[in-house]
């Protein structure tokens, strides 16, 4: 449309909205700059405003307000319409390692062949077995050709593979839309039991996440591959 108003062959563009036109405030102001320049009026339905029957720098304030005022109001649905499905037990999206991905979690099924790596990495960390060792042998058989030993502790630490879903967990600032903090209690969380198939049982996680504690607390010594002394980990910096 640019290019055939570059061309002279436009003069008047009409529009539903603002949001019909563009979802980005910046591109609204620059392609609004550009046919002004070029001589072409763009009417905007909904607001009931045309580019050229106020001053320049009052339109373009005029359309930035709209677009912002629009855009926060299309958040505010969006994060409604999450909660709601977070309160009917649904996931807003879920994507889970030897899970099947789902819109909402609501017809999840097993991916055996990852659930077999999960239930390998829970029973060897109780041998115990170190997380990089544990990456380094998932890389070697064949098994996941991308393991750090991040990725591994990651795993351990999921509840979602018990079959219960901890819902709303991140949520999405007011002042940064698009970019997801973790929850710390400012918004409800919902704990939804039994909401997919599990793949270890509720014992075996909670044993897991004891042995964590037990390793987190030995520090540096509960590391097989780190030369130790008997005070190490013992000393540590206050700040």
């Amino acid at each position: 449309m640019l290019a055939t108003a570059r061309s002279g062959q436009i003069d008047l563009i009409l529009t539903k909205s603002i949001s019909r036109f563009t979802g980005n405030t910046g591109d609204l102001l620059e392609t609004i700059r550009a046919l002004k320049t070029l001589g072409v009026e763009v009417r905007f339905e909904k607001e009931n405003i045309s580019t050229f029957s106020v001053d320049r720098g009052l339109v373009l304030t005029l359309l930035a307000s709209f677009a912002q005022a629009e855009s926060e109001q299309n958040s505010q649905n969006v994060k409604w319409r999450v909660r709601k499905g977070f309160e009917q037990g649904k996931a807003n999206g879920f994507h889970l390692y030897g899970y099947s991905d789902s819109p909402d979690a609501t017809d999840v099924q097993i991916v055996e062949q990852e659930a077999e790596v999960v239930r390998w990495i829970c029973a060897q960390y109780m041998l115990p077995t170190s997380c990089e060792a544990m990456a380094t042998q998932l890389i070697t058989d064949g098994r996941d050709s991308q393991a750090p030993g991040e990725w591994v502790r990651h795993i351990l630490k999921k509840p979602s593979y018990t079959g219960d879903l901890l819902l709303g967990q991140w949520s999405t600032q007011e002042s940064k839309p698009g970019r997801a903090v973790r929850n710390s209690a400012e918004h409800p969380m919902y704990l939804v039991e039994n909401a997919i198939p599990a793949i270890i049982d509720k014992g075996t996680f909670t044993q897991v996440q004891a042995q964590i504690a037990r390793r987190r607390e030995l520090g540096a010594r509960a590391n097989w591959s780190i030369n130790t002394v008997a005070l190490t980990s013992k000393i540590r910096c206050v700040t």
